[in-house]
């Protein structure tokens, strides 16, 4: 699923990416396994101009699949947010390394849930009620409190994320 989604913002993203970006993105891929360091010289030097830079690195990274293609997304989000949002994705990733599960962590186990469905200037996620529902009821089962907020500007998601960070137990972010 994310693999289709960076093929449907592969034009935009070509023709307007920046360089640093695109090494950005690259240092992020490769410090995840998703490319290799000859990949990522070989995407940085082989190519003469960004946008050439730019095509062969989605074609790599779709080229291996969902979970590369869900990694590339979140950190395209993370690294330029405002350039995510002009690409007009639909769904928006965050990857989260694995951690250690102990018996404390276990019993402290607390997910931020972020859902934006209505939107002024972009299409309203239909259907996106019953993601979040499904999102929520599969946290819960795994044992997650869940902080759940819907339809933040954002500012709204920025004091979110910065409050639930301050909460004891954090253990991580995970949008929807």
């Amino acid at each position: 699923m994310a693999d289709k989604e960076l093929f449907k913002m592969r034009s935009k993203f070509v023709e307007n990416v920046n360089r640093e970006l695109i090494k950005q993105l690259l240092d992020d891929l490769l410090k995840d396994g998703v490319v290799n360091r000859g990949e990522k010289n070989s995407i940085l030097e082989d190519n003469t101009n960004t946008a050439d830079m730019a095509r062969c690195l989605i074609d790599t990274v779709m080229g291996k699949g969902d979970e590369a293609s869900r990694k590339m997304i979140a950190h395209l989000q993370h690294r330029d947010s405002m350039f995510y949002k002009n690409l007009s994705l639909k769904f928006t990733f965050s990857y989260l390394p694995p951690y250690l599960v102990t018996e404390e962590s276990i019993r402290s186990r607390v997910a931020l849930l972020i859902t934006n469905i209505k939107f002024t200037h972009l299409n309203n996620r239909n259907g996106a009620e019953k993601d979040e529902q499904n999102m929520e009821n599969l946290l819960k089962g795994l044992g997650y409190e869940v902080v759940k907020h819907t339809d933040l500007t954002g500012k709204e998601i920025d004091d979110a994320v910065i409050k639930f960070s301050k909460r004891e137990n954090f253990p991580g972010v995970l949008y929807n």
